[in-house]
């Protein structure tokens, strides 16, 4: 049972409707005619639960509409009106099934039958658009009867049919007026009086009858087997995306083009701080330790060989001498080559490319960039000229080269065992008890746990880490150019950011029809806002997850340049967990950037979008 009880609509100052009375019992077709502008429309919205700035009662089956509009539209009532007919850019197929996307449920309508009735049987296109009018209403028709509704609204639903498809349609909606109520609004008034079970004029605002009788009851028929509801959903935004594919897409090129840039904002800040500890390393092994008297004493080759042998873990030392001034070597006579590096010691953990360890104080070995600047790159052993200045003294010391260390420093350097440096300069300078100003270990185990040890054995020594200090600097100006480069880069996701709200904004503004006629089938708020927010996460993921693709294809191609051009190159390749990290930081940024155009669409009322499309 439908109750219409008092109902009224203004409009300003003008009445459209006034103490509008109707009963209907039950199942009927029924015609409503009046002329232009009297309300008609109007009725029909207030009855469908689409207009609620009204005065006045809608019951239905006993039950006041207005409790729950949505879940009222959602399942009793279907509308075939002439401006809300299909989505053109979609397909067929999903316009008709537009009502089980959000209902979760099929149809049991023979959907083939409707169309051979409504002679839409041969369809030769896809999408909606390249319909004619009169077909795309034949289709609104069929969509509103597969939700099998206790209600049919109908607003001039032949009025761009000829003829033959007129009656046709008038014909369908006699043979649903049998176990529906349903509510035909038409100028045409020779097909209302022919088809209708109960003509009504609409005059004034008034009807001029309250009751419409029946001999069968309402028994709407709501079963229907359940669907699964995020499949309808990607459905749902896979016909949204083909409908507005170069926003979307130019959605996607802003979230990609910020992926990039914070990539590349990561990829540069955590290469560049790797390679600069990479080359700092180079200049200062790793697990070395330098130790002097805390009294300023000088330490001799005695002290140095017992701090050496005090500890198993220690491979080697070497002890500076700072008034004897090492020269560099030269390979050819009057050629010298300055060595930047001359404390490496001599451990069996070296990885050699050619040769042997030294035996001899006279045996040295050399890195591989050191060799090939003196010599070639074909391996052997040669014989080196070492020049040493004391007191105005110079000196010159023949070593040979008998292995080539697998390394490439940053400086020219030169290997030897430890202390050898110390005897021979005792034998060139006739100095009988050489003492350096510090020495350095290398050790083979935690640099905190030799320090601990030398700190308990030999306190009267002074201990630091080797390098500890010029890392701790070159890591504090790192982290400056770092935090710049993050400004930067925040600068510019602020900027993607409102880009993307403004985006979202505009898809919702040009989807306020589709929008419109969601609702008007029946789907809830949150239904909407949360298809529009998977919108949202779809574009802001694919958007990423290009970026990222991008940023991987540079680093694979791009290093190779870097190390040939400058000599260095960033990370090789981004570590997955920094990749998801991005992919989610994107999404969730590409979220909150939709959070303001969301929250406009839920404030945006259901007849509001059905006049911003001229209806």
């Amino acid at each position: 049972m439908l109750e219409i009880i008092g109902v009224n609509k203004t409009y300003g100052n003008h009445h459209i409707l006034k103490e509008v009375n109707l009963k209907i019992d039950g199942p009927t077709l029924i015609g409503i005619y009046g002329k232009s502008g009297v309300g008609k429309t109007t009725l029909l919205n207030i009855i469908g639960g689409l207009d609620e700035e009204y005065k006045g009662i809608i019951r239905f089956n006993g039950i006041n509409i207005k409790k729950d509009r949505q879940r009222y539209r959602l399942h009793y009532v279907s509308f075939l009106y002439q401006q809300m007919a299909m989505l053109s850019k979609w397909s067929i197929k999903n316009n008709l099934h537009l009502y089980s996307y959000f209902s979760h449920r099929k149809s049991n309508v023979d959907e083939k039958l409707l169309l051979q009735n409504l002679n839409m049987r041969d369809l030769k296109v896809k999408c909606c658009g390249q319909l004619s009018g009169g077909q795309q209403q034949r289709l609104s028709l069929i969509r509103g009867l597969k939700k099998e509704p206790a209600i049919l609204l109908c607003d001039e639903p032949t009025s761009a049919l000829d003829k033959e498809n007129a009656i046709k349609v008038m014909h369908v909606l006699k043979e649903y007026g049998k176990k529906a109520i349903v509510i035909v609004v038409s100028h045409d008034t020779n097909l209302l009086y022919e088809y209708c079970d109960h003509v009504l004029y609409l005059d004034h605002g008034t009807l001029n009858q309250s009751h419409v009788p029946t001999s069968t009851q309402l028994t709407p028929n709501k079963k229907g087997k359940p669907t699964i509801a995020l499949l309808d959903y990607f459905q749902l935004l896979k016909e949204s995306f083909k409908s507005q594919k170069e926003r979307h897409l130019l959605s996607m090129f802003a979230v990609m083009f910020g992926t990039i840039c914070l990539m590349l904002t990561l990829v540069v800040s955590y290469g560049l701080k790797q390679e600069t500890f990479k080359e700092i390393k180079k200049l200062f092994p790793q697990q070395c330790i330098s130790l002097k008297f805390q009294d300023r004493q000088w330490i001799n080759l005695d002290n140095a060989t017992t701090l050496l042998n005090g500890n198993e873990h220690i491979q080697g030392g070497y002890l500076n001498i700072p008034y004897i001034e090492f020269l560099g070597v030269s390979s050819k006579e009057g050629e010298v080559l300055f060595i930047g590096d001359n404390t490496r010691s001599v451990h069996n953990d070296l990885n050699l490319v050619y040769g042997r360890l030294p035996n001899h104080e006279d045996e040295i070995l050399l890195s591989k960039n050191t060799y090939e600047r003196l010599f070639s790159n074909t391996y052997s052993e040669q014989m080196l000229t070492a020049y040493y200045r004391y007191e105005q003294n110079e000196q010159r010391y023949s070593f040979k080269v008998v292995g080539i260390v697998d390394e490439y420093t940053t400086m020219d350097t030169i290997y030897r065992r430890s202390f050898d440096e110390v005897r021979i300069l005792e034998k060139i300078f006739s100095i009988e008890s050489i003492a350096g100003d510090y020495l350095m270990l290398y050790g083979d185990s935690d640099i905190d746990e030799l320090l601990s040890f030398y700190r308990e054995h030999y306190p009267e020594y002074e201990y630091k880490e080797v390098g500890a200090d010029i890392s701790d600097m070159v890591n504090d100006i790192l982290k400056k150019v770092s935090y710049f480069l993050y400004g930067i880069t925040l600068i510019m996701l602020l900027s993607i950011a409102l880009l993307l709200g403004m985006i979202v904004y505009l898809n919702i503004i040009e989807k306020i029809k589709e929008i419109g006629l969601f609702r008007m089938i029946g789907a809830s708020q949150h239904q909407i806002l949360f298809l529009q927010g998977l919108d949202i996460l779809f574009i802001c993921v694919i958007g990423s997850i290009s970026g990222v693709y991008f940023i991987n294809g540079i680093l694979s191609n791009g290093n190779q340049i870097l190390m040939n051009t400058l000599g260095f190159s960033l990370v090789e390749s981004i570590p997955f967990t920094m990749q998801i990290a991005v992919i989610v930081f994107m999404s969730i940024l590409g979220l909150i950037s939709g959070c303001i155009p969301l929250h406009l669409l839920s404030k945006v009322k259901l007849m509001d979008c059905l006049k911003d499309q001229g209806y």
